[in-house]
């Protein structure tokens, strides 16, 4: 039996999973070295590379994707769940009708997807055999018979490697005084930024601020710092990609802060022990975001609302060291008994079995 997954790229931090994932199984990756999103394919050698993304009105047709002769009965072909990918979902139907078990691997709901769209991606969903969602409570969501829970990861290994090598907990704060925030991610709209530099403005007392990541807003939210007069206490890293430096900064962090619609990086924060600051509405969230429990490894403000997040942002700056380094071993504990590498490999195979 090959198991054959399907994705539009092969990012760094799916790497640990594909890898132990082939301890188990004959795998066979199909990807492009660039996806429709930018997002660029690490060099894996079970990967057959596909050609670019083509895209007309929002629909993505990825070249060089073989519909037929690759698969075999008794094969089991895991294809990426994004109903805007024509093609993914032609090879589920014609994989279907010859009677080869397909699993449909992705999202139930995204940020802000919880209407038609969301409705008609369940319903493609139930063309394959089993499903792998993100998160369990997507599974519990859905209520579709075959259907497993990811809960989304990231390797700890990598991570303790990178802290291992810096010698984690030694970095020197600008200003030991102040609480440091720290976000990750790319710098869009729907990363809230300009709610987080507004939310700095209002504090009665000054925090700081790391910012690791690039995008189309940055100009932006530099030039609301400096309205605002909170650019000195703002240091713009830019886009980071090895561990080793991340570890860097996240060392320097007390807490992390996503004021937008948070994924995989509240994951990446949790792993380095740094409590969160999101916002309360988790239907604005990926399914990453179901990590967070209130005021166990994270506070929550009102989503939209500079003044909430200032009020969450100061609970912060008031909070005991005890109680800081509580919160701080809760947010560790959580990915590690649920969100690892090993964890998801384990949740995958049982959704892989069960049509074997």
């Amino acid at each position: 039996m090959i198991l054959h997954i399907i994705q539009p790229a092969i990012p760094r931090y799916r790497v640990p999973f594909f890898k132990t994932l082939a301890d188990s199984f004959t795998l066979k990756l199909y990807a492009s070295k660039v996806d429709f999103l930018n997002v660029k394919s690490e060099e894996v050698g079970n990967c057959s590379w596909l050609g670019s993304f083509r895209v007309f009105l929002g629909i993505f047709w990825q070249d060089n994707l073989n519909l037929f002769s690759a698969y075999r009965k008794g094969d089991v072909v895991v294809i990426n769940g994004n109903p805007r990918i024509l093609n993914y979902m032609l090879l589920l139907v014609i994989l279907k009708i010859r009677g080869i078990k397909t699993v449909w691997w992705g999202h139930g709901w995204t940020a802000g997807s919880f209407g038609i769209f969301a409705s008609l991606r369940l319903k493609i969903s139930k063309i394959a055999d089993v499903r792998i969602f993100y998160h369990e409570r997507e599974v519990e969501r859905a209520q579709i018979k075959g259907s497993f829970a990811l809960n989304n990861g990231l390797c700890p290994k990598n991570i303790s490697n990178a802290k291992n090598s810096i010698r984690y907990g030694t970095s020197v704060k600008r200003d030991p005084s102040l609480l440091t925030l720290i976000f990750i991610g790319r710098l869009t709209d729907k990363s809230g930024l300009f709610s987080l530099i507004e939310a700095m403005s209002l504090l009665s007392s000054p925090t700081e601020l790391i910012v690791v990541g690039d995008g189309p807003i940055l100009n932006s939210v530099r030039a609301t710092a400096v309205e605002l007069n909170v650019i000195n206490q703002i240091t713009f890293v830019g886009s980071l990609f090895e561990e080793l430096e991340i570890a860097k900064y996240m060392d320097m962090a007390d807490v992390f802060v996503y004021p937008g619609a948070v994924g995989l990086s509240i994951i990446h924060a949790f792993n380095y022990a740094k409590p969160a600051i999101i916002h309360s509405d988790m239907r604005f969230h990926m399914p990453e975001a179901h990590a967070f429990i209130e005021n166990v490894n994270g506070v929550s403000f009102e989503m939209g609302s500079s003044v909430s997040l200032a009020l969450a942002i100061e609970r912060f700056q008031k909070m005991s060291e005890y109680d800081l380094s509580v919160m701080a071993l809760n947010s560790l504990l959580t990915v590690e008994k649920n969100y690892t590498v090993r964890d998801m490999v384990e949740r995958f195979k049982e959704a892989i079995n069960s049509v074997l």
